[in-house]
């Protein structure tokens, strides 16, 4: 397809060119001996030479019988005469002149880059343009929830649950173990004391001093155990509930800050 393109591309450059007079018969002249041929890389050097020597038709001559030769040049030989037979097209006759010698030398090698030093500003700059236009359109990257992988998880109210039941779920079960032996020691302490009181008359009368102080003693007990006992009910509830407050505030400062905040996620 590039070859096909190439060639329609120097047909057509060829039947801009005035053809040259055919040679007068009657004037007959001794045939020039032959010139050593010269091989792609010369001709190419040739080409260049007179073409900065200010002679465009003739350098744009040479340059497309150099690229008629077809398979048989290297790509980096074909490249750059494509490039230089461009710049001629483009200083010569203007854009829409290069531009289908351009688009055949960025078809075999899109990243292909002429040398600003050897070419015209202008020239570089156009072939930087259609390059740019040839780029497949590059979609910006999509944002991600900058929170994403952090915990989000409902109010742990499984805390409520007497026995240490969450922390058993949660896979901590030395925790869960130790708060069912508070709770369950501070219940079974608070029930005896309870059935101690239930033993004392209802009423006591002066003069039974031992029955007053063992009644005031058990009640004592009996309030401490029962506080016990509530606290370690109410602190689970109040330590977990604090730290999924804090998880909270972390994510709200995740997705506040951006994706850089991930980084410091464990810092709070």
């Amino acid at each position: 397809m590039i070859g096909l393109l190439l060639g329609l591309v120097l047909q057509a450059a060829r039947a801009e060119e005035p053809s040259a007079a055919d040679p007068d018969p009657a004037d007959p002249a001794d045939p020039a001996p032959a010139a050593p041929a010269l091989s792609p890389e010369e001709q190419l050097q040739r080409a260049v030479e007179i073409y900065l020597s200010g002679e465009a038709g003739e350098a744009r001559n040479q340059l497309q019988t150099l690229l008629g030769q077809g398979p048989d040049l290297s790509p980096a030989i074909r490249q750059e005469a494509l490039a230089w037979l461009g710049d001629i097209l483009y200083s010569e006759e203007g854009e829409a002149a290069a531009r289908n010698v351009f688009l055949v030398l960025l078809a075999e090698n899109p990243a292909y880059t002429l040398d600003s030093f050897r070419h015209p500003p202008e020239v570089v700059r156009y072939m930087e343009r259609l390059q740019a236009s040839m780029q497949p359109d590059v979609q910006p990257p999509t944002r991600q929830d900058p929170a994403a992988g952090l915990p989000s998880r409902p109010w742990p109210a499984l805390t409520l649950a007497p026995g240490g039941l969450y922390y058993f779920r949660q896979g901590r079960p030395a925790v869960g173990a130790a708060l069912t032996t508070l709770q369950v020691g501070t219940l079974a302490t608070s029930t005896v004391l309870y059935f101690e009181l239930s033993t004392l008359p209802r009423e006591l009368e002066i003069g039974q001093e031992a029955d007053i102080q063992r009644a005031r003693t058990l009640r004592a007990l009996n309030w401490a155990v029962g506080i016990s006992g509530w606290l370690c009910v109410a602190v689970p509830v109040v330590y977990e509930t604090a730290k999924w407050n804090r998880e909270l505030r972390i994510r709200s400062v995740q997705l506040q800050a951006g994706p850089g905040a991930l980084q410091v996620a464990g810092t709070f």
